[in-house]
């Protein structure tokens, strides 16, 4: 059965911040704004799958949702 590893960025329009929160290890919060599309560049390059984009809130929060089969080590 194929297993999958999920990640979920959070933007905050008009904020200097981000927030990126993996399945299977610690979230990790970036600052400033401009590292949000290296971090996607980055997701890309390791295998991940961007699947959905929801906002909600004013000023908007962003929530990227990604994917990627999981390795069969993992648990």
């Amino acid at each position: 059965m194929q297993r999958w590893e999920y990640a979920q960025v959070h933007f905050q329009t008009g904020a200097a911040s981000f927030r990126i929160t993996y399945s299977h290890q610690a979230d990790r919060v970036d600052s400033p704004a401009d590292r949000f599309w290296a971090t996607i560049r980055e997701l890309g390059d390791q295998g991940w799958e961007l699947v959905s984009v929801s906002a909600a809130g004013e000023p908007a929060v962003l929530r990227h949702w990604f994917k990627r089969p999981a390795e069969a080590s993992s648990t």
